[in-house]
């Protein structure tokens, strides 16, 4: 997923549970639960990966 992505999905996430008590039902917080949190791993793969990109760049520069 792309960073555009990752954001879109939390927004359309974010409005499914908008102004709802889910929190009551614990069967709709562990979906919302585990699809945020795989957007967050999501997130920190794309975040590993820029780090890695940057730094292969900096090596390139300074070799």
């Amino acid at each position: 997923m792309t960073l555009t992505e990752i954001m879109k999905a939390c927004e359309v996430e974010n409005e499914l549970h908008r102004d709802k008590n889910d929190w009551a039902h614990p069967d709709y917080a562990s979906e919302h639960l585990q699809v945020t949190n795989d957007l967050i791993e999501e997130l920190a793969l794309h975040v590993k990966q820029l780090k890695l990109d940057l730094e292969s760049r900096e090596m390139c520069k300074d070799g």
